[in-house]
């Protein structure tokens, strides 16, 4: 006789008839799901269609054009679904993070993957979205993540191996926006500092960068003061080589080109 429940993992039964997410495998549907809300837009989008799941009512098994539902976006009333809907968030006004391209690896011997991370001593603990852990060759099928993982974190010059800082970072369901959340004109910072090694070659372009490092691992992170330019972001010695961070003028933001709107 076929069993009325089903296994979700090893300490989780559920009845048949419940509906399993199909991100996080927990009996509830996608609208309600805490992990696909926190999920940055573009990575929403990724997931909806790799998993084949209707943009309308994040249905499994139909498109957008055999969708039953009658409802659409609240907001725009297009076909998808109102959490689908896209916003422009540009600003006037941008905060311009700490960030660094690293290599990143679950065990010491492993090859790293290239990952951009933030730098937030004011965070008590390092973390990493739970959205981009599937980046770990290891942890890339599992679909209940544990609270915490151990990794190792090394700068991507040459001779970073030879430093790697062992993080345990705590798994967290965290919406992640873009930083800096605009571009900004590069070639106007980059002319007023000297020639230095810069922690993020792309600083300047609207990234997301998974895992911040907090005040737990500052001492092993940070090389001297933060140093201030009335001209510039303030900037900061690390591991990684050089970071910038803090608000920038309007006259360091790209304007929006226009062109690509009509």
């Amino acid at each position: 006789m076929k069993s009325k429940f089903t296994r979700i993992s090893n300490w989780v039964v559920v009845p048949r008839d419940y509906i399993l997410c199909p991100l996080c495998r927990r009996p509830h549907s996608l609208r309600k799901c805490r992990r696909f809300l926190c999920l940055p837009y573009e990575i929403r989008i990724d997931f909806i269609e790799n998993e084949k799941i209707c943009r309308n009512c994040l249905g499994p098994d139909h498109s957008v054009r055999h969708c039953p539902s009658k409802d659409s976006c609240q907001k725009c009333h297009r076909n998808h679904h109102s959490i689908l809907h896209y916003y422009d968030k540009r600003s006037d006004s941008v905060l311009l993070e700490m960030t660094a391209m690293v290599y990143v690896a679950e065990f010491e011997e492993e090859e790293g993957v290239l990952w951009r991370i933030k730098m937030n001593p004011s965070q008590m603990y390092s973390s990493v979205a739970a959205w981009s852990v599937y980046k770990i060759p290891s942890l890339a099928k599992i679909k209940l993540f544990p609270a915490t993982i151990n990794v190792y974190i090394w700068a991507r010059f040459e001779g970073g191996e030879k430093n790697k800082l062992k993080v345990q970072l705590k798994v967290v369901d965290q919406s992640m926006e873009r930083t800096p959340k605009v571009p900004l004109k590069k070639e106007n910072i980059l002319e007023r500092v000297k020639k230095v090694n810069i922690a993020d070659v792309d600083f300047w372009h609207p990234g997301y960068a998974p895992i911040t490092l907090g005040a737990d691992v500052a001492k092993s992170i940070y090389i001297g003061a933060p140093k201030t330019n009335p001209a510039l972001p303030m900037s900061q010695c690390t591991i990684f080589g050089w970071t910038f961070f803090g608000h920038v003028e309007r006259k360091d933001i790209k304007e929006k080109d226009h062109k690509k709107d009509k």
